[in-house]
């Protein structure tokens, strides 16, 4: 099918329509995956399971002029498979800890959806995963609808 200037449906206009679903789906996904997870994080203390983890790196990074640290720790599930997770801690636990140390976490492990959530005991530090990815994909949304406005214009 050869699409005409002049017809509503060029080239352009195919491509605007495709960015916008794209980008849609992008976005709806990512937000639905932070929900999901807020939804972990906030579930009562009593669903999780205290566990003791092998602390295997620790790392300074330096943020925004700050001093941040970053853990390393390993931990089996259920199963007895080993995950390691890499969190950013305060600096009062970091003090704590040593490399080779046993530290205590909370684990949640969730059915339905699969998925190992684990986190240090007396960590205070907020934990924002999802948030440059949640931004750009908004930002490219706005962008691909904009364009999509224009492609009607021209």
């Amino acid at each position: 099918m050869i699409l005409k200037k002049g017809s509503v449906l060029n080239s352009g206009n195919i491509f605007s329509i495709l960015l916008v679903l794209f980008f849609g789906i992008l976005t709806a996904f990512v937000e639905y995956s932070d929900r999901l997870e807020k939804d972990i994080q906030n579930r009562p203390e009593s669903d999780y399971e205290t566990i003791f983890a092998r602390i295997k790196d620790i790392h300074s990074v330096y943020k925004r002029s700050r001093k941040n640290y970053t853990v390393t720790y390993v931990f089996s599930d259920r199963t007895g498979m080993l995950h390691e997770r890499t969190e950013e801690t305060d600096n009062a636990l970091v003090s704590r800890l040593r490399v080779g140390d046993i530290a205590e976490c909370r684990k949640l492990e969730t059915e339905k959806q699969g998925i190992l959530y684990s986190r240090l005991k007396g960590n205070t530090v907020s934990v924002r995963r999802l948030e440059f990815i949640k931004t750009f994909s908004l930002y490219c949304l706005y962008f691909s609808i904009l364009l999509f406005a224009v492609s009607f214009l021209i």
